[in-house]
Order: C-alpha cells, then structure tokens, then sequence
C-alpha cells in the first residue's frame, strides 16, 4: 500500500479505534485459546486481560496476507516465546478499510526498507550529540524512492521544533549497497 502518509490502526481497519481494538482483542483471545494445552504454552494465566490491557494501536503491520498485530516481550509470556504476533485475514475488517494489494514477495525491497529503518534509528542516536538538535526524531516516517539494487532514495518526513517555531521538515540522503550492506551517503540532520 503506498499513499505518502502513515495510517493508524483504525484507519487501517476502517472502524472505530474502539471497535478495532475489539476485533483484535477478539482475535488475539481467541488464538491463544486455541494454543491451550500444547506443551510450547508460555502465556501468562492472565492472557485475556493483559490481551485488552497492554496492546499499543502503533504495534501492527500489513503483511502479504493478513494484518499482523503483536505485544511486546514479557508482555503476554516470558522471552523464550519470542514476539507474541497475531493476524486477521484482511477480508475480517470493516467496510470501510482501505483495499491492501497482495505484493509479490519482494525480499530485496522488504530488506532494504528494514535497513532504512535501522540506519536512521542509529542516526537518531547519534543526533543526541547536538546535531540537528531542533529535529523531531520520536516522530518521523520515510519514504524509499529511485531503488536499484544498489542504490536508493530515503526521504524523511518529520518536523522542526527550534524556538521560532514548528514547522515541516524533510531531509533526503542517497544510501549506497557497498559490501551487502546498505550505509547512507552521510548523517541525516
């Protein structure tokens, strides 16, 4: 799906953000019930109110197949169950969620957009030095453009809060594929 902006959980889901979160609670509940019993169970006795106490609308993602939705570690089990991750068949959303086109599975792409995401995690960190100090960078979304298999565009979408005032930002950096690795052409700020 590419539309140019980020879409929430219940945009995503075309209903309310209440009645989403119903549905993927719903959904979740009724998964882990369906793994009682097996010996790999880890979930916590508990599991259905942690399921409608600890879900963060941001933690889902729009998968070839399904929407995935999933809590963080420790949260519904130990971390020896890893991510507690859950799906809903598209076809189980509201009337009015937008149509998500199946993509051919794509992994050089999917790998390059995972490796966008952790380069500027880790230009992020290093911003805490001071540089580019006024720019938001707990809210901001990308864009991958111009893709080769060696090189690509990154644009980032964020803001600029310095003390004369909020407004829009965007900032745009080459990455390069040297070595199998993707590594911008210099820091983002």
């Amino acid at each position: 799906m590419d539309i140019g902006h980020r879409l929430d959980l219940s945009e995503v889901m075309g209903l309310s953000m209440e009645q989403a979160l119903a549905k993927l609670y719903s959904e979740a509940i009724a998964q882990i019930k369906t793994a009682e019993g097996a010996e790999d169970f880890f979930y916590y006795e508990d599991y259905e109110q942690i399921v409608r106490n600890s879900f963060k609308s941001e933690d889902f993602l729009l998968a070839e197949e399904n929407l995935l939705f999933f809590y963080q570690y420790y949260t519904l089990y130990p971390y020896v169950g890893g991510y507690p991750v859950f799906h809903l068949a598209y076809d189980q959303r509201g009337a009015a969620a937008p149509a998500v086109t199946p993509i051919a599975n794509q992994e050089e792409e999917r790998e390059l957009h995972f490796a966008a995401g952790h380069l500027l995690d880790r230009n992020r960190d290093i911003q805490d030095g001071g540089m580019g100090y006024y720019t938001n960078w707990n809210d901001y979304r990308f864009a991958l453009s111009d893709i080769t298999s060696t090189n690509a565009r990154l644009t980032v979408y964020t803001e600029n809060n310095s003390p004369a005032g909020r407004e829009d930002e965007t900032l745009t950096v080459k990455l390069e594929k040297v070595d199998g690795y993707w590594v911008m052409e210099r820091m983002v700020y």
